[in-house]
């Protein structure tokens, strides 16, 4: 598939202190502690913006992207739909504009709500704005499935599926959004 082959050569550099691609995310990430697993991560190049290094795990299903990321991280390929992981393993998930890649999303947020026992940052493509509308047509054209959503769209199947959790929504500069859905303590 083109698109496959197009991300594999964005992301065999690995970014430097100033990425293009993560400069909206990286003030989110001083937040993260515990174990965190990156779920379609490619390289888990996240992991390099990460202040306390917690265990970390990148998810992904091309191999070839998972060559390409840091010896200090475990890599495990498999489809984000796929259930690899016990019940409560991480304590974050995060999902960095890689949910509309994904086949199956319901089954993908089924399985990971299950995986995380604090919380889960999804970073993603606004549905709802010109250039995300663009992207995703781009998208389709490259082959991929082109799930995106509108921000409250994707909150209200999130409240569906994480019925204890705080969900919130964060605006990333003109086309992009943070969903954070933090599991609160039963009473």
């Amino acid at each position: 598939m083109i698109g496959q082959h197009l991300l594999r050569i964005i992301y065999r550099r690995r970014p430097g202190r100033h990425p293009l691609l993560y400069k909206e995310t990286i003030k989110f990430l001083e937040e993260v502690e515990g174990d965190t697993l990156d779920v379609g991560g490619g390289p888990g190049y996240l992991y390099l913006y990460i202040k306390e290094k917690p265990y970390y795990v990148v998810q992904d299903i091309d191999y070839i992207m998972l060559t390409y990321g840091d010896p200090e991280i475990d890599r495990v390929q498999a489809a984000a739909e796929e259930l690899v992981f016990r019940r409560g393993s991480f304590e974050n998930i995060i999902i960095h504009d890689a949910l509309h890649h994904f086949r199956d999303v319901n089954k993908t947020l089924s399985n990971i709500a299950s995986i995380a026992s604090k919380k889960i940052m999804i970073f993603e493509i606004e549905l709802g704005t010109l250039t995300g509308k663009f992207i995703k047509y781009l998208e389709l054209l490259l082959g991929f499935p082109g799930n995106f959503y509108k921000s409250m769209d994707l909150k209200k199947k999130i409240e569906e599926i994480f019925q204890d959790s705080r969900i919130d929504i964060v605006k990333m500069g003109r086309f992009r959004y943070l969903l954070k859905a933090v599991r609160q303590p039963h009473s």
